[in-house]
């Protein structure tokens, strides 16, 4: 079966998929009703990512698929690598079409085709079980729960660029924790005990702390963020858009 495309806005599919690479090559769409989803998790499941939008803002159908329609890519990278050959003057002429195969009522994608006037290039699609497990909503409800929230703050791009400074002060450590120090939220490693910011938002005592692995901030976009945070994981919901990611905490022994 194939499913035509009649516009695919190919900066908007790069952001939304670089947006998952940070966490894993692997990459899986799924559109559901009006809306583009994609979830994505370490092997561990010690971090997970989920963001959405609307379908429209990224591609268009010449008709809708009455069923939900499952897309995954073994390799993120080389999808973008294959929009990056579509020149910026070609982004409002691009369209395309999807093979697909339906599998347990659910279309499952086999391969993409994206077309400009002056270049067609088709990219394989992986079978979504090989690489990855669709999280239902009440794991995905649970993934992000906030139960026992000790506090939380916002925190803004340009943190996210001090933070990453001070780590490379300790360059030989992983850790690092957050600690909540009457109305201030502070980081704090081997060498710097620095505030990131203020939050009247708490239900525990000053010099609460939680301790995490400097490689989840890796895992951040440049974006605005809440974090709230729970004895075991923080939750970064998005400002600029409709992501969410949850870490773990590690133990302090």
């Amino acid at each position: 079966m194939e499913i035509k495309l009649t516009r695919i806005d190919a900066d908007a599919l790069t952001s939304f998929i670089s947006k998952l690479t940070s966490i894993d090559k692997f990459i899986y769409l799924k559109i559901s009703g009006e809306n583009l989803v994609s979830s994505v998790y370490l092997p561990e499941r010690d971090a997970v990512k989920v963001q959405s939008v609307l379908f429209d803002e990224i591609l268009s159908f010449e008709k809708q698929p009455d069923k939900d329609l499952k897309i995954s890519f073994f390799n993120g990278s080389k999808v973008l690598e294959a929009l990056r050959n579509f020149s910026n003057n070609e982004s409002d002429e691009l369209t395309g079409s999807i093979e697909c195969s339906e599998m347990e009522g659910e279309y499952v994608a086999t391969k993409i085709s994206i077309s400009s006037p002056d270049l067609r290039i088709t990219v394989a699609c992986s079978d979504p079980t090989l690489g990855f497990m669709d999280l239902t909503a009440d794991q995905i409800k649970a993934i992000f729960s906030k139960k026992d929230l000790m506090f939380d703050f916002d925190f803004e791009p340009f943190m996210q660029t001090k933070v990453n400074s001070l780590f490379n002060l300790d360059k030989d450590s992983d850790t690092f924790k957050i600690i909540y120090s009457g109305d201030e939220v502070r980081i704090k490693g081997d060498s710097y005990d620095a505030k990131i910011t203020q939050t009247d938002r708490s239900s525990v005592e000053s010099g609460s702390e939680v301790m995490l692995y400097k490689k989840y901030f890796n895992l951040l976009d440049k974006e605005a963020y809440t974090v709230s945070v729970c004895p075991n994981k923080l939750v970064f919901k998005s400002k600029d858009s409709n992501t969410l990611l949850t870490v773990s905490v590690c133990s302090n022994d």
